[in-house]
Order: structure tokens, then C-alpha cells, then sequence
């Protein structure tokens, strides 16, 4: 009776360890990452996902974006090209009318130099016509007179038209442009040694700039 006690007893406590080894080792719910390690390991795990590209950006917008943007480009420079050519306008520089007996004396301290030799007679009169939209004509000087060509210092207008003379050796600047521009001839004492003598042809105004008594080139001037 002892002996079969005695192995119950041993049954039972063979279960009560089965069990109590199973709920200190039943298998738990495995981490994600721990999956994910063993898939890799076993080969069992699925092929990596290919990662799309990023969606390039609306070319339809960026495109008339674009256009947009050159259109107001081209619209702001016509507009600006149309204004400047307006009088008073943008790009069009202010100008002040300058004393000529000041003009003469800075020509005259820079070696008396035309801007270019106008010697051909047709060169000479075309210039007057574009500049002053007048033909002007120079006669033949006599041999102690000199033309020795043109120079555009302003003055009486921005487009002013300076002819350069030498009269026995003396400089001498005649200043032409339309007679209808308002100029007050100096007649200040502060060069005395200079006079400036005036005179109109036609649509022209004349004003001979001379350290001499009396004006000499007016008089081989004349209007075609």
C-alpha cells in the first residue's frame, strides 16, 4: 500500500514540474525585429520592396509658369522702350544750355581738335541736314582761312553743330543749330578778349565765337 502511495505520489509530482516548466518556458509572442532577423536568416523572407522615385513636380504648371514670367519680361521692356522714346520721357537725359565763350575756351586749352575732318563738301552739307534737318553749304575760303571740321559740344541744344575755323592762325568756332531754339548770346564781361557775333539764315541760327573784332565765316555759310 506504501509502495503504490509512494508512486502517485512521484506521478504527481512529475506533472506539477512538467507543468511549471512549460509556463516558465511556453513560447511568447516574438518581436517583430526578431522575425524579421530570422527570415533574413532562414531565406524565408520576402524580396526587399523597390522603392518608387519621387514624383517629379507638375511640368504642365512649371511650363506656363515660365511663360508667364517671359511675357511680363518682354511686355515691361516694350513698354519701357516706348516711353523712352517720348520727349521728357524715361532715358532721355536732361540737358542745360552752356555758355559758348566757355565752350570755345575749353576746345582751345584741349589743342583745338575736331571730332572729325569734314573736308568732303557732301559730308558737310548731309550733316547739317540730319543734325539740324538743314542743308548747309561752306564756300571756298581764302588761303589765310582754314576749316579744319566738326565738333558736337552742345550748347544751344544737344544737338549743337560746332565748325572749327583758323583765321591768320587765330581759333575760331562758329556754333549752328535752329533758329527757333531760345539762346542768349554771352555778352558778360568775363572774357573780354572774346566776342561773339550772331546771325540767322533761313531756318538757322549762327553765333561766331572769335578773340577777333569782327565775325569772318558767316558770310561763306549758306542754305541749299
Amino acid at each position: 500500500m506504501s509502495k503504490e502511495m509512494n508512486d502517485s505520489e512521484n506521478d504527481s509530482l512529475h506533472v506539477r514540474i512538467d507543468e511549471s516548466l512549460r509556463r516558465q518556458f511556453a513560447p511568447g509572442a516574438v518581436p517583430d525585429s526578431h522575425k524579421e532577423l530570422a527570415e533574413r536568416i532562414s531565406g524565408d523572407s520576402p524580396p526587399a520592396r523597390k522603392q518608387e522615385p519621387a514624383k517629379p513636380a507638375n511640368e504642365l504648371s512649371r511650363l506656363l509658369l515660365f511663360a508667364t514670367a517671359a511675357t511680363l519680361v518682354i511686355a515691361a521692356s516694350l513698354y519701357m522702350a516706348g516711353r523712352s522714346l517720348i520727349p521728357g520721357r524715361l532715358n532721355v537725359p536732361s540737358f542745360e544750355q552752356s555758355s559758348l565763350k566757355e565752350l570755345y575756351l575749353a576746345s582751345v586749352d584741349q589743342g583745338f581738335t575736331p571730332y572729325y575732318d569734314c573736308s568732303d563738301p557732301d559730308r558737310f552739307r548731309a550733316t547739317f541736314q540730319h543734325r539740324q534737318s538743314v542743308p548747309l553749304r561752306l564756300e571756298n575760303l581764302p588761303d589765310s582761312q582754314a576749316m579744319l571740321g566738326l565738333s558736337y559740344p552742345g550748347g544751344i541744344s544737344r544737338d549743337t553743330t560746332a565748325i572749327l575755323f583758323r583765321m591768320h592762325g587765330k581759333p575760331v568756332i562758329v556754333y549752328v543749330d535752329r533758329k527757333d531754339i531760345p539762346y542768349k548770346a554771352d555778352d558778360s564781361s568775363e572774357h573780354e578778349g572774346l566776342n561773339v557775333f550772331q546771325g540767322t539764315k533761313g531756318d538757322l541760327a549762327f553765333f561766331e565765337v572769335t578773340p577777333l573784332d569782327e565775325p569772318y565765316f558767316l558770310d561763306y555759310l549758306k542754305i541749299d
